[in-house]
């Protein structure tokens, strides 16, 4: 190779080492309904000095900016340096739809992206969420629902998802790198519309610290300190008529975690003592692992759901089922268990009834097949309170509808081929403790 040939091609090379391209662009709501965050990450910490928004009414006039502060994280023992940018735009106008572009240099600008800002307090439209657990992508798995929610979100089909734990497989994989894979597919979905995680036992990382978890959706602080939570791994918020409640259920089964549990508990108790029914009357409760599901007689369906419901021993002590028949939560959504499964409404580990008219119990939905390769086979028969399962094991998603203050559909969609594998109507005239 020629001296000059050489040169130019170290000069592309260190062109290219030192790139900023901003990339793994996503959005969330923030702590008020004209409040969103725009997160992104960057890999060149030395010219990583900011953290900015550029947007506008339209992708010509991006005449507004803001700004936050950068902070940078490392997957140990790796080498790799990310740099986490979140910032918050305030005072956006309900209806609107924001276009926009992130740098985190002022330099390197990502392409311009939109998103509509949702009016979270209307109450005169169905609100349409897609919501999942256990979702990776390829290569992690074979076949994901993030195709079928890129599409969605392309045809405005939901106003907003829900990712309920187990990111990625894993987020910190690989020096991080399965992490930084899964974003940037994620963000033909989440730069375009909030895209909402919690946490599951799969982020809890091997020390239980649930850094990558903590460092790449920081973007959702705000969000968590509206509800009064100090964490992003429990917080709630409201969106039309319903209150959604995120919760980090490791806390009821890693012992490093256990203090968690009575620190959640009671925020939970007090998030949920503030609702108000007559302006959001139905409370939908998300933790990653299920209180009520039948798989065999390994602990996951069993003395862990158990105490979930119940409490730590001994004594019984912050036991999420009292809170959610106390406060009528209407629904629980979990993953963990790698199928899907509904049961009828249910009680105390009672059958309350075989249909879904004004449940007198929560219905309980296992949801833990968004994009896994494999599955958890059913080895018991169904149990009385269980009302349908997919013994076929489909990767699959939900699609809920709240039409208004008594009527919610949930379908389940194939993420393969977008067939129906199932479908409930619930129908709740009063709303209020079980």
């Amino acid at each position: 190779m020629s001296p000059i040939l050489l040169l130019s091609v170290l000069f592309v090379a260190c062109l290219a080492s030192v790139s900023n391209a901003p990339e793994q662009i996503h959005v969330v709501f923030g702590g008020s309904v004209s409040e969103y965050t725009v997160s992104f990450i960057t890999f060149n910490v030395a010219s990583s000095n900011t953290s900015v928004v550029k947007y506008g009414n339209t992708m010509s006039s991006l005449n507004k900016e803001a700004v936050g502060t950068p902070h940078s994280f490392v997957e140990e023992p790796c080498p790799i340096v990310r740099v986490t940018h979140n910032v918050s735009l305030s005072n956006l106008v309900v209806g609107s739809t924001v276009y926009y572009t992130v740098s985190g240099d002022g330099v390197n600008w990502s392409p311009i992206f939109n998103f509509l800002v949702f009016d979270r307090t209307q109450k005169d439209r169905p609100l349409t969420i897609s919501l999942v657990g256990d979702m990776g992508v390829p290569p992690s798995c074979q076949i994901s629902s993030m195709n079928a929610w890129k599409q969605a979100t392309q045809k405005k089909e939901h106003d907003f998802v829900i990712h309920f734990g187990d990111i990625a497989y894993n987020l910190d994989y690989d020096c991080g790198k399965v992490g930084d894979n899964f974003m940037r597919v994620a963000q033909d979905v989440a730069a375009y519309t909030s895209y909402v995680f919690g946490v599951g036992n799969h982020e809890s990382d091997p020390d239980y610290t649930y850094k990558a978890y903590l460092s790449r959706y920081t973007g959702q602080y705000p969000l968590a300190m509206a509800s009064r939570s100090p964490s992003v791994r429990y917080y709630s918020f409201d969106a039309q008529l319903v209150h959604f409640v995120m919760i980090d259920t490791d806390a009821w089964i890693y012992s490093p975690v256990f203090p968690l549990a009575s620190i959640q508990w009671k925020w939970l108790n007090d998030d949920l003592a503030r609702v108000d029914r007559a302006k959001t009357p139905w409370i939908i409760l998300i933790g990653h692992r299920s209180m009520y599901c039948t798989k065999n007689t390994d602990p996951e369906c069993n003395q862990e759901a158990e105490t979930i419901r119940w409490g730590l021993q001994p004594g019984n002590q912050w036991g999420i089922e009292p809170l959610m028949l106390k406060y009528g939560v209407d629904l629980y959504f979990g993953g963990h268990t790698h199928h899907y499964m509904r049961t009828w409404p249910v009680k105390k580990n009672v059958l309350m009834q075989k249909n879904y008219e004004n449940p007198l119990g929560p219905i309980h939905i296992q949801s833990g097949i968004g994009g896994v390769d494999g599955n958890d086979a059913f080895e018991l028969p169904m149990r009385e309170i269980d009302a349908w399962r997919d013994e076929k094991y489909r990767v699959s998603y939900g699609r809920m509808v709240i039409y208004n203050h008594t009527h919610i559909d949930y379908k389940l969609f194939n993420a393969a081929d977008g067939s129906l594998i199932d479908q409930i109507v619930v129908s709740q005239e009063t709303h209020g403790s079980f």
